[in-house]
This record gives C-alpha cells, sequence and structure tokens, in this order.
C-alpha cells in the first residue's frame, strides 16, 4: 500500500487494556473502565471512526490541519496516512468490501460529490460531477456498485456502476430519500423518505423494482438504520409512538419488529458487533453512556466509563474481528477512543507529556519512590506526591539509562552511562537518590543490561570484542572489583534480565539454536542453565516477581513484529496474555506486591505503563499454576 509517511500515530487496540489517562494528581476523579484506551493524540477533533472490513485499517476524520481530513492508520504497518490534504470537508467514509477503496463525500465550496481513494497507489478519483450534488455513497456487497443519494430537486437514490462507470436512478419520490446502503445480499437497498406519504424505512429491490416497507406507520421517525450482515435485518433507533427514542430492530415486516430498549430516557444510535450477538448504543441519563446488549443471554451492560469522559454522539463502529468498539470522547477535544469488552487492565502511570520519552522504570522497595529514563537522563518521582527531580541531567552526546535502585542500599541508583552514543562506551555507574556522590562502578564498556544479586554484587551482559552482539554474561563483585565470566557462548547474544529474591538464580534471554528464548541457570553451578517449559519462542527481558513465583517476559513469539508482555509460574507451565498491543512493550519491572506491572510503550512518545495482574489472570489459574 502506498502511504504518505507521516510521525508515529499514537494509538492502541489492546484486549486487555484501560486507560485512565490523567494526571495522577487527578486520579481519585477518574474511574477506570476495563478495556478503555485512548486511540488518537492528534492535534485538533478526531471522529467519524471506520475499521475497514478485514481489520486492518481504520479511517476517520481529523480537524488537524483545520478542515476536516480523512486519515488512515494500518495497524499491520503501524503507520499513519493523511487521505485528503485540501481546503475541501470531507465527511461519509465507507470501505469496499475488499478494503482496496475508502469512498467518501467531499465538499468543494458547499457542493458535494463522491470520491474514491484507492490504498494501492494513493490515487484520489472523483466519481459524480457538482451538477449532480452526489454525497452518502456505499458499497454493494460485492463491491461492484455504489448507492448514493443525488440532491436535484429533493433527493433520490442513485446507483454507479464501477465497470461502466454508468449511473442508474432508483427513485423518484415526494420528499428526500436517504439510502442506508445494501441488504446482506446486494438485493435490496434501504432508504428512508422524508416528507412522503410513508415517512419510514422502506427497501427497493434492484431487479423488480419493488419497494417493501420494513416498518408500519406508527408515528415518530427511525434513525441511523444498519443493515445486518447475516440476514435480512435492520437495527435503527425510533421515536415511536411519541415516546423517548429507543432501538429496535425489524427483518422487513411490521409484525416482526423487536423493541431492543425500554428505558424512560434517550437511547440511540445503534451498531451491531461482528457476530451481531452485540448492540452497543448510546444511552442518555444526565450524560452520553454508552451500553451494550447481549442478543443471546438477553442483558444488558454498562461500559461505565470514566467520569471525565464524555461520550459524544458520532456513529460507533465495531472492529470485525474483536469485540473491540471505536468512539468518540471529549476530553479537551474531541479524540478517538476504544474500549474491550475482554478483561485486564492498563493505565498510563505518569502523566503525558509531549516529546517526553520515558523508559525503563524501576520502584523501590518502599512502594513510595520510582526511578526512571527520560530522554536519557534519569528521574526519580514520588508515587504518592508527583513530585520528581531529574537527578542525573545527560551533557550533549551522553546518555544516561536503565536505572535501578541498590538492593540493601536504599538510597542509591545505579545506571548505565554512554559516551558519544556509542554502547562500547557503557558502564555501570552509582549515585545518591539526590544525585550526589555519583562514581563509576565498571570500566570495561561495551555493557547493555545489568542487574544486581545483592548490592556487592551484580550480573550484566558484555560485549568484550565490542562486535556489537555477541554478548556473554559476567559477574562484578564490587569490593573486589573482581570480573567473572558466567554464560559464555561464541555464537549467541545473552542478555541478563533478572536475578531471583534469594540471589540464587538468573533470568536470561539468549539464541543459543537461532531463536531468542528464555532461560534460568544458578549462579552457584552458572553452566547447568535451562530453558524455561512455556515461555515460548522470540522471549526476552525476563522478571522475576518479588515474591519470586511468577515470571514476567516479553515474546513476539517468534514472528509477530512486536512483543507483549505475558506472566508464567517460575517452574514453567501456560504462559498467560496480559498485553496485546501494536507496539512493542519493554523494561518490565513489577510493582511491591505483585499484582501489577511496569512497563514502558511507544504510544505515539515512550510512555510507562501499569497493567494489573489481578485483573488479567483468574484466581484460578493463579491457584493452579501455585502462584498466591
Amino acid at each position: 500500500m502506498v502511504m504518505e509517511r507521516l510521525f508515529r500515530f499514537s494509538l492502541v487496540l489492546s484486549f486487555v487494556s484501560s486507560s485512565c489517562l490523567s494526571d495522577l494528581s487527578v486520579k481519585n476523579t477518574c474511574q477506570d473502565t476495563q478495556g478503555l484506551l485512548r486511540l488518537t493524540t492528534d492535534p485538533g477533533d478526531q471522529y467519524s471512526p471506520k475499521f475497514s472490513n478485514h481489520g486492518r485499517y481504520l479511517a476517520y476524520i481529523s480537524t488537524e490541519h483545520n478542515h476536516q481530513d480523512i486519515v488512515i492508520y494500518d495497524f499491520q504497518e503501524k503507520e499513519k496516512a493523511r487521505v485528503t490534504n485540501s481546503a475541501d470537508d470531507n465527511e461519509d467514509i465507507e470501505w469496499s468490501p475488499d478494503d482496496n477503496l475508502l469512498s467518501f463525500t467531499s465538499y468543494s465550496k458547499g457542493i458535494p460529490s463522491v470520491k474514491m481513494y484507492r490504498l494501492s497507489d494513493g490515487t484520489i478519483t472523483t466519481v459524480s460531477d457538482a451538477e449532480q450534488r452526489a454525497s452518502d455513497a456505499k458499497w454493494s456487497p460485492a463491491g461492484d456498485q455504489l448507492v448514493m443519494d443525488f440532491n436535484l430537486d429533493g433527493k433520490d437514490l442513485w446507483l454507479f456502476d464501477l465497470a461502466s462507470s454508468e449511473f442508474t436512478q432508483l427513485t423518484l419520490m415526494k420528499g428526500d430519500e436517504r439510502n442506508f446502503g445494501f441488504s446482506q445480499d446486494g438485493d435490496w437497498v434501504g432508504f428512508s423518505s422524508r416528507g412522503s406519504d410513508f415517512p419510514h424505512l422502506q427497501a427497493y429491490h434492484l431487479k423488480t423494482g419493488e419497494i417493501r416497507q420494513l416498518v408500519g406507520n406508527e408515528s415518530g421517525f427511525e434513525w441511523h438504520p444498519v443493515w445486518s450482515k447475516k440476514r435480512f435485518e435492520v437495527l435503527f433507533y425510533s421515536t415511536w409512538n411519541n415516546e423517548m427514542t429507543d432501538v429496535w430492530v425489524t427483518s422487513g415486516a411490521a409484525e416482526n419488529l423487536q423493541r431492543i430498549t425500554y428505558k424512560n430516557i434517550e437511547e440511540f444510535g445503534p451498531a451491531f458487533n461482528h457476530d451481531e450477538d452485540l448492540i452497543a448504543y448510546f444511552s442518555w441519563e444526565e450524560a452520553n453512556d454508552i451500553r451494550i446488549y447481549d442478543r443471546i443471554s438477553v442483558e444488558f451492560k454498562d461500559l461505565e466509563l470514566r467520569r471525565d469522559l464524555i461520550v459524544k454522539w458520532n456513529p460507533l463502529s465495531w472492529s470485525p474481528t474483536r469485540n473491540t468498539l471505536a468512539f468518540v470522547g471529549v476530553h479537551e477535544k474531541d479524540r478517538l477512543y476504544q474500549v474491550s469488552l475482554d478483561g485486564g487492565a492498563q493505565k498510563l502511570f505518569l502523566p503525558e507529556r509531549p516529546e517526553n520519552y520515558e523508559t525503563h522504570p524501576d520502584i523501590d522497595a518502599s512502594g513510595d519512590w520510582m526511578v526512571f529514563s527520560e530522554n536519557k537522563n534519569i528521574v526519580v518521582r514520588g508515587i504518592n506526591t508527583g513530585n520528581e527531580v531529574v537527578i542525573a541531567p545527560a551533557k550533549d552526546y551522553q546518555s544516561d539509562i536503565f536505572p535501578s535502585w541498590v538492593p540493601g542500599l536504599p538510597d542509591k541508583i545505579a545506571f548505565l552511562h554512554g559516551e558519544g552514543g556509542a554502547s562500547d562506551t557503557n558502564n555501570i555507574w552509582i549515585m545518591d537518590q539526590d544525585g550526589g556522590d555519583k562514581r563509576q562502578l565498571t570500566d570495561i564498556g561495551g555493557i547493555v543490561d545489568y542487574c544486581w544479586i545483592d548490592h556487592d554484587n551484580l550480573v550484566f551482559s558484555y560485549d568484550p570484542t565490542t562486535s556489537y552482539g555477541n554478548y556473554d554474561i559476567w559477574t562484578l563483585e564490587i569490593s573486589s572489583n573482581t570480573y567473572r565470566p558466567l554464560v559464555q557462548d561464541a555464537g549467541a547474544t545473552l542478555h541478563a534480565s533478572s536475578v531471583s529474591p534469594d540471589g540464587k538464580v538468573l533470568l536470561f534471554s539468549g539464541d543459543f539454536d537461532g531463536t531468542d528464548k528464555i532461560y534460568k541457570t544458578n549462579l552457584d553451578r552458572p553452566g547447568n542453565h535451562e530453558e524455561i517449559v512455556g515461555a515460548m519462542n522470540g522471549g526476552s527481558e525476563p522478571t522475576f516477581s518479588n515474591s519470586g513465583k511468577m515470571i514476567a517476559f516479553l515474546s513476539n513469539q517468534n514472528h509477530e513484529k512486536y512483543h507483549d508482555v505475558y506472566v508464567i509460574s517460575e517452574r514453567g507451565g501456560e504462559a498467560k496474555r496480559i498485553t496485546n498491543s501494536p507496539e512493542r512493550e519493554y523494561g518490565i519491572r513489577w510493582m511491591p506486591g505483585d499484582a501489577s506491572l511496569l512497563f514502558s510503550a511507544n504510544k505515539g512518545n515512550n510512555d510507562i505503563y501499569l497493567v494489573d495482574i489481578d485483573k488479567r489472570l483468574k484466581k484460578d489459574d493463579l491457584q493452579s499454576a501455585n502462584l498466591q
């Protein structure tokens, strides 16, 4: 696909995530919502999200450049593309069934026309002339036709054939016909006709010209009708009988009409999920909320979205491959959000700050202080107070990274210091919590990662030949300045990662057989390393929990582009996936109590996130793995 490559788009689609996305200082006013995550952080407003039919893309409208542009995000390539770039406003996004074309309405000086964007070469084709004043095009299931509204003398329905580029008029009725697309078999086009003798939902048969009434002639209007993709069925909301708006489903006749909602409040904007067993809709009582109706269990679910997020009326869009719903929320600006109906909880741990790159957090034993790397500086932050200070400001062409608290010395912090941007200059340093008394521990260079055994002994990965790749694992006794090789292999890259709380076992990753895997070795018998059973290929950064009973690690399962967080028993067994997102997570650290993990991820900027393990792992999973 040819796309103009722009800056990385802060969009996250993770089954197990939720986001509070607020400053810690207002944490108590924010209600966590499982599975909620902000998708866009672009300037301006974003709205009208539309998942593509196969789930690879998300198209939406953005006012970043002061008019309504169409933007596409590609989940596979992790890129976004600006489709339109003119002074015209654009709307009515619709994907072709094969996701190769995107139709939309473009307004030039207020006059609408239908256009198509081709993903393969990035070209835009004008389908209708300005004189036709066409809008709101919908694709046939076969992708060979578009139905649209012409606003000549009132709105009528016209059909466009892609092969012949010919238009055919379908309706010429009193009033305005507004189409809502093709039925699942492509034989019918649904529409409503305002101002006609029957101003309700109808369907036009493309072969016979028959017009079928889909509902009765009760008072009120039907709004936002949506065809089922599986059967002859239409979902809509209506003010029937002059009551509050409710959600309804019809299969084509008044006697087959089903009322879904009955509350004495406004309920509107329904949308089917991909299996059509769930219906999402807006519910207005004191403010907009989103509710889910389960058609199988006949139960309703409130999503209980965070209180400082205002849900805005705008068409909902379900992912075609998962129970993930995109919607528009207002929090300073209109932004796109996603809510997943699956479990888990994840939230931004630090306030969101543009252009800041916060990575590799570590929490002290008291749980009161966090140290992390920010733009190659070392920063200490009070967890409860929110106060923070840069204690190791790196000078030009220097980097201070990978900070950690020194075990048994609560006021001491270690870190890697490099000069000139080359890893062969990296050495381990130590300093006080306030940044004073800096001193160098190693003088060999080439250190890429490290972990502590106790306050006098540490393990590190080291490339003595500076060949940038073949790292071995060594130990250092600080008091005697004694270096010893621990695990060596001439053809492998080995990364020391974590030492058990009792100081006896080292976790590391290595590619002895050409594939990254996770291993453990006894520090007193380093030649007897063994693979962690169940920790799958593509594993890295294994980290003991504070109790030593669990191991968190990263894995791309040896084929996915980016790594996610997993948790497994220290004895091996079945690994439980904790995150599932299109960005790579890294820099895992356990919080005190082992109920949650910190990690870093690039969701537009490199930020630090918190994921709640106990909300992701079921209690029986923990018990069966003997992790409690």
